[in-house]
């Protein structure tokens, strides 16, 4: 698996001093979450929570009870631009993917939403062309381009199938101080969620993670596991003492909160705690996904959510 003749992300991507891991490192870091799974056979600390039990899901929900609407100002490094990506073209997007750019642009009418694809991509991204390889996936080009994007320009990344409820300017003040935030925990045995990325332009934790990733990608020519990136971040935030002032100082929230609604986004008689968590609006996104298909979604929770009455594809 080994590739030392693979392209190379610039030199200059970052500015840390960090020591970069060597491959076998690297694969310690990728096989370390599979084995903690492993072992939610016989220890329940290891298991995934239930999100279709509504004893969780309440709990998900509380979670958020203390994130109130802050008059706080925004991170002054972090600029109010909000990056989403379909790499087809949004005229070739899901209903889904464009509810929920639509959601975003609604919620947030002070921010400037950046609707990209694959061809506009090189437009926004400096070397963009001779970074991403053309054997990579759909999604390794994605997690790289968000990367990219947030180091050279700052703002907020959120997923294509990420729905906003509730505008940026009344929330993400309050966690991304450090000019950093994501959503956390989401596994027992996966600390960091890469679907919401806000950051600052230039901010250490980000631009070192473009060095991690150059080493990574510099290295192997496909990923160990999907969840690459988050592995990656997480081991970032716990070997660099930089990183890991910015991850301490970064406002946590569960990412079980905005998982909660996909699980039940079909029923038409959903818990009551499913309910509430969308009623009430304290929980800011929700992760949904693009691929869903759907000709009737009258009563459903997603429809509650979206009011979209339907989901078709491309």
């Amino acid at each position: 698996m080994q590739d030392n003749s693979a392209p190379r992300l610039p030199e200059n991507a970052g500015h840390s001093s960090f020591r970069m891991p060597g491959a076998w490192t690297i694969r310690s870091i990728m096989l370390a979450p599979a084995l903690k799974a492993a072992r939610g056979a016989f220890d329940p600390a290891y298991r995934p929570v239930n999100l279709r039990d509504p004893l969780e899901v309440e709990k998900a929900r509380q979670a958020y009870s203390s994130l109130e609407t802050t008059s706080t100002s925004l991170h002054p490094d972090i600029p109010k631009t909000i990056w989403m990506l379909w790499q087809q073209g949004w005229d070739k997007a899901p209903d889904l993917a464009k509810a929920c750019a639509k959601s975003w642009q609604e919620q947030n009418p002070g921010w400037d939403v950046r609707l990209l694809d694959e061809e506009s991509l090189p437009r926004h991204i400096a070397g963009y062309s001779e970074i991403v390889r053309t054997d990579m996936t759909r999604q390794n080009r994605s997690d790289l381009a968000r990367t990219l994007l947030l180091h050279q320009h700052g703002g907020v990344w959120a997923d294509a199938s990420l729905f906003c409820v509730r505008p940026l300017d009344g929330w993400l003040p309050q966690v991304a101080g450090a000019g950093f935030f994501v959503f956390t925990d989401p596994r027992p045995y996966r600390a960091i969620e890469n679907w919401f990325i806000a950051g600052a332009k230039d901010n250490y934790f980000i631009a070192t993670m473009l060095e991690l990733f150059k080493a990574y990608w510099g290295r192997f020519r496909k990923e160990h596991r999907y969840y690459w990136m988050m592995y990656l971040m997480e081991y970032l935030a716990k070997a660099d003492p930089e990183a890991r002032r910015i991850w301490d100082a970064m406002g946590k929230r569960s990412a079980l909160g905005p998982l909660a609604v996909a699980v039940h986004a079909f029923s038409e008689d959903p818990p009551a705690s499913v309910l509430r968590l969308i009623d009430e609006r304290k929980v800011p996104v929700h992760k949904l996904s693009h691929r869903w298909r759907s000709d009737d979604l009258g009563g459903t929770v997603l429809e509650r959510l979206t009011g979209l009455n339907e989901l078709r594809g491309p």
